[in-house]
């Protein structure tokens, strides 16, 4: 008999093959601006090692590595969405920056979020229009 895993216990599940192959720490780094952003880059950080899941993978190791990084990928970008979503806006108007760095195998995170502000000055006058002449 084949139980199905709950979402939380197929997540832990993840993160302890990812602990037993070795790797601590996942990186992820976004970027956004105008009404959209995007995670640009996902890391898995193992001892003496780091592995890059970018928009573009290494030929050499490709067909070794394609369901390992299709898996991880997806599972990475859709969890870290759903909690980007939920923190300060970084995407909208001068945007933001930042990194999600995730522990293995705990899942705990620290999100490092930096949102850029355009200052405005503002400055108030008085006078009588009335009373200003030309000199």
């Amino acid at each position: 008999m084949s139980e199905e895993l709950n979402e939380q216990e197929r997540d832990s599940a993840f993160m302890h093959i990812l602990g037993f192959n070795g790797y601590h720490t996942i990186e992820v780094n976004y970027s956004g601006s105008g009404d959209s952003g995007d995670i640009d880059s996902i890391h898995l950080l193992k001892y003496k090692e780091v592995f890059s899941y970018t928009s573009e993978v290494g030929k050499e190791n490709i067909e070794d590595r394609i369901k390992e990084i299709t898996d991880c990928e997806v599972w990475v970008r859709n969890k870290a969405d759903r909690i980007l979503e939920q923190i300060e806006d970084w995407w909208n108007n001068d945007g933001g920056q930042g990194q999600m760095v995730i522990q293995i195998p705990s899942g705990t995170y620290v999100i490092y979020n930096n949102i850029n502000v355009t200052d405005t000055e503002s400055h108030e006058h008085s006078g009588n229009f009335l009373n200003e002449t030309e000199k």
